[in-house]
């Protein structure tokens, strides 16, 4: 992850803030936009993942984690440093969003986020 410390700040200050975060698919800052931008990323790994709104939630389902297929059992802790990643995304995409999570690995039907709208 060394090269994400790098390229990051780099391309903050080559392109500014407001054309950094559209190089990485960043628009808005509310639920939905979040919502769209995870799935758009989940696709790119052919991931089967969809966002709707439920009621006052916006949720976010993954139903395969296409990374870890065929490794048996992956430990809590494989999740749990990818799942940082998603909360560092959204800390930068807007701070106050605070997800709730289920989790395939631990017995849940899929991947799941929910944020309240």
């Amino acid at each position: 992850m060394e090269y994400v410390r790098t390229i990051l700040p780099v391309l903050a200050e080559t392109f500014g803030d407001a054309e950094t975060a559209a190089l990485l698919g960043v628009t808005g800052n509310g639920t939905e936009d979040f919502a769209e931008y995870l799935v758009r990323m989940g696709v790119t790994r052919h991931d089967r993942i969809e966002w709707t709104r439920e009621r006052d939630e916006i949720v976010v389902r993954q139903h395969i984690w296409r990374l870890m297929h065929g490794v048996p059992s992956p430990a809590a802790a494989v999740f749990d440093s990818r799942n940082a990643l998603w909360q560092g995304a959204l800390a930068v995409h807007n701070r106050l969003l605070l997800p709730e999570v289920r989790r395939l690995d631990q017995g849940d039907p899929c991947f799941e986020r929910r944020w309240l709208v």
